[in-house]
């Protein structure tokens, strides 16, 4: 079957000229792009600075479920507050390899002591869903 006579069978069938349907699928195609490129930024571990001055540094932290989504090893230099917008459980692993674990609820705060001089740890959510924390870094 030739070109033409597909096109105009395609268009007996459908209605439409195929030129038609090519905008439609590229349009189709186009947004199925773009919901993945946005499911892709939002849906990774990140931190959002909200306030800081000499007294304190506050930020907001949204950990993603799973090994790959764990907070890079960090330390603490300063108390802080922590205060969980979801409830779920964090797995704590220093580099000495020692594991503890937080278990958060929704709308409570904690107080966290700073880290030991020279340790740092890395925070994974263990939980099926996106934990977001508000942390309140205390500097004096």
């Amino acid at each position: 079957m030739c070109a033409h006579h597909l096109t105009k069978l395609i268009q007996k069938i459908t209605g439409e000229t195929l030129e038609k349907m090519m905008r439609k699928y590229f349009i189709f195609l186009f947004g199925v792009f773009i919901s993945f490129v946005v499911s892709t930024v939002y849906s990774t571990t990140h931190r959002v600075a909200e306030f800081s001055n000499e007294k304190v540094n506050v930020w907001q932290t949204t950990i993603y479920p799973g090994a790959s989504q764990k907070l890079k090893m960090h330390r603490h230099e300063y108390n802080r507050v922590l205060v969980a917008f979801d409830d779920g459980i964090l797995k704590i692993k220093n580099d000495k390899g020692q594991i503890h674990y937080l278990k958060l609820a929704k709308n409570k705060a904690y107080y966290l002591a700073k880290d030991i001089p020279a340790e740092v740890h890395t925070d994974e959510n263990i939980s099926h869903h996106p934990i977001k924390i508000l942390v309140i870094e205390l500097k004096n």
